[in-house]
Formats: structure tokens, sequence, C-alpha cells
């Protein structure tokens, strides 16, 4: 008999991340998506476009994102120049996505708008 020693919170979790993996994949293209598995660390997925990286948070059901949350995934991100981004489900599984620079929830394609926005504002300050 296999005994089951990993929680229902943490299979649920789980589950979630790579559900936003393969949304990301298959939705979007994205080949470099990466899951920071038992890392404790604030960033639940790692992900690149090829332009831009995400530095992504997935919280599913009850599970709460507090400010400090927020400002240690905020902090996590600058420092590794990727775009914050939490992944929630709501009811009925329904995935929803805010750019946590902006603080707009949006779609994954606005998230990827918006950091492209960036980017050449950013190549604009540059030159």
């Amino acid at each position: 008999m296999i005994f089951r020693l990993v929680n229902k919170n943490y299979r649920t979790g789980r589950r979630r991340e790579y559900q936003v993996m393969n949304h990301l994949r298959k939705e979007y293209g994205f080949t470099k998506v990466s899951r920071s598995a038992a890392s404790h660390s604030p960033v639940d997925l790692w992900a690149s476009d090829g332009n831009q990286p995400y530095a992504i948070q997935v919280k599913a059901g009850k599970s709460r994102f507090t400010e400090d949350d927020k400002a240690l995934l905020l902090e996590w991100a600058s420092a590794f120049k990727a775009m914050p981004v939490l992944a929630e489900f709501r009811k009925r599984g329904q995935m929803v996505f805010t750019n946590l620079l902006t603080g707009r929830i949006v779609g994954f394609k606005q998230v990827l708008n918006e950091s492209k926005e960036n980017l050449e504002s950013k190549n604009c300050i540059e030159a």
C-alpha cells in the first residue's frame, strides 16, 4: 500500500502550476518555462518568451497573496529583471493574470503586450 505524504494543498498548488505552464506553452508558444519545485521562494514559475523573463506566483483556491508576498515577489523580479506576474485561479477554474507592476488584472496576452511596451520604452531611454 502506498501512502500519500503530500498534503492536498500542495497537490492542488502543484497541479495549478502545471496548468499555468501548459497554458503558456500551448497558448503563447513559450518554450522556456520552469517550475521552481519545493524552493520555498516567492517565485513558482520562471518563464521567458525570448525577450522578457517573467517571475510568476501561482495562487489557487483560498490561498492568499499578502502585501509581504507581493513585496518579496517584486524584489525577486527586480533582481532578475523579470516581469512580476500573479496567476490566480478563480471560481470554476478561471485563470486570471495580474501584472504586479501596474496592478492590472488582465489576460496573459495583455501582460505580454505591457512587457513589450516596457521593453520598448527602456530601449528608447537607453538609446
